[in-house]
């Protein structure tokens, strides 16, 4: 008889106390399950409202171009999209180091960097060129727009949950951004345990609440480090 193999992805949370594997399999996630709803329940972020050096930036981008638009991300604090005439050509602050750089040269990495540099108070970000990462080359689209990918990265560390796409027009300038930005990360990045042993407690999980067979399960990649913030606050995690 065949034996079922299990692929294994692991999310392994790292806290100052002591430590439990989280891992799951992907079948399991269509089956529905039993669960307390007051349990269960997800614990809602406080809605947190514009600073005032927020407002000052936006009112500033106002003036240079009525018509821009701004969705708020209240759980982060930070504009979920940005969208304008030229938006983040200017710097609304003149602090950092990028904000000086024109958004019309170098790759569009380094144009996107510097439109996040110029728009740094609306997001309350420290430093573009720190901060994100592009992962891939700008797409094109049938209009000739272009649209680069930054991931965020915490003292070079991925943030799981944390990115942000910025948009040239056909004539390269700048109009949108949009995505997530997690402001505010002061967390180590020194993992407690090591990559080995976060993969054996996750393979001991398996085993002991999804009846998996130990040499039937197989990493799929990884284990990478990475900040995952996707849940109620920041965690270091494989």
């Amino acid at each position: 008889m065949k034996k079922n193999q299990f692929f294994l992805v692991v999310l392994f949370l790292f806290l100052s106390g002591p430590w439990e594997a989280k891992a799951f399999k992907g079948e399991d996630l269509g089956k529905p399950k039993k669960t307390n709803k007051t349990a269960a329940a997800t614990k809602e972020k406080p809605k947190r409202k514009p600073q005032p050096e927020q407002t000052q930036a936006f009112e500033k981008l106002q003036k240079e171009d009525a018509g821009v638009s701004l969705d708020w991300d209240a759980e982060e604090g930070t504009p979920r999209c940005i969208r304008g005439k030229g938006i983040g050509r200017q710097s609304l602050s003149g602090s950092n180091s990028l904000a000086t750089q024109s958004v019309f040269q170098g790759t569009y990495s380094q144009r996107s960097l510097a439109v996040m540099d110029n728009l740094a108070p609306l997001y309350r970000l420290k430093s573009a060129k720190q901060e994100f990462r592009s992962k891939q080359n700008e797409e094109s689209d049938h209009l000739g727009y272009r649209h680069q990918r930054l991931e965020q990265v915490h003292q070079g560390i991925r943030v799981l949950g944390g990115d942000v796409s910025v948009h040239f027009d056909g004539q390269n300038n700048p109009y949108e951004v949009n995505g997530k930005y997690v402001p505010d990360l002061t967390l180590s990045v020194t993992p407690s345990i090591s990559a080995n042993q976060a993969v054996d407690a996750a393979k001991a999980d398996f085993v002991a609440n999804k009846g998996a067979v130990a040499d039937a399960i197989a990493l799929v990649s990884g284990p990478d480090l990475v900040v995952y913030a996707l849940g109620d606050s920041p965690v270091l995690t494989y």
